[in-house]
């Protein structure tokens, strides 16, 4: 364990390889879920059975293309979406690894401009948020918009799962979304805290009239109103 520690605080670089290696490994096998948690093999029961996988899905925040991935069971089972990651490398990744993807390499937030971009040495914990002490590998200006801008751009009729995963960052991610939200079925979005996620609750059920339907791990599911009230909650 020190040993791993020593590696990655000294030459964070070689774990490029090992993201590009388990893209790879991950690419040429199957496996039943992707998730941290699980969380989608639920999700895709959830739409596949209530008939709402028509569309595609958007993944904020979208890290590894295959690794603790909420949205590449649904690309290896033939679905397309749109993925935005601000980190470049990561960005690249998606780029060889998931070719049916759009893939945006900006980041996210209640209104546009440039904003510094911190990379973790464990790239799931990069942020545009202060990262203290050793974790920090590097810094990065990034452009930041909305997710109604990018929307806009990608102009689908209908987002079957939008899913949510910004480091701190996600309440202002759906800050911006008001049009993307009301074209959602399901959202799935990290939460922090308790705080954080009454925070985040309270908007959602008041502003948009999404309605929470579970927790899954570190994320809630929410379901858009048009759907809520016929959707058919599996086990």
């Amino acid at each position: 364990m020190r040993f791993k520690r020593f590696i990655v605080n000294f030459f964070p670089f070689l774990g490029t390889y090992k993201r590009i290696l388990k893209a790879a490994y991950d690419s040429l096998r199957s496996t039943k879920t992707y998730s941290q948690h699980g969380e989608d093999l639920q999700i895709y029961d959830l739409l596949s059975k209530n008939n709402l996988l028509s569309g595609i899905y958007m993944d904020i925040g979208a890290n590894h293309p295959t690794s603790i991935s909420n949205t590449y069971l649904f690309y290896r089972k033939g679905y397309r979406g749109v993925s935005i990651e601000p980190n470049s490398e990561l960005a690249r990744l998606h780029r060889w690894f998931r070719r049916g993807d759009k893939v945006i390499e900006i980041g996210i937030g209640n209104h546009a401009g440039i904003f510094e971009f911190n990379i973790s040495k464990t790239p799931v914990l990069s942020s545009f948020k202060k990262i203290n002490g050793p974790g920090l590998w590097k810094t990065e200006y990034v452009p930041v918009l909305t997710l109604d801008d990018v929307t806009k751009f990608a102009n689908p009729e209908r987002i079957f799962l939008l899913n949510v995963d910004t480091e701190g960052l996600n309440y202002e991610v759906i800050q911006g979304a008001t049009k993307t939200l009301a074209i959602t079925d399901l959202l799935c979005i990290e939460v922090d805290d308790d705080e954080d996620e009454a925070l985040i609750t309270q908007h959602l059920t008041t502003q948009h009239e999404f309605q929470r339907i579970r927790k899954l791990g570190c994320n809630i599911l929410f379901a858009n109103k048009s759907v809520a009230g016929k959707l058919k909650l599996v086990a």
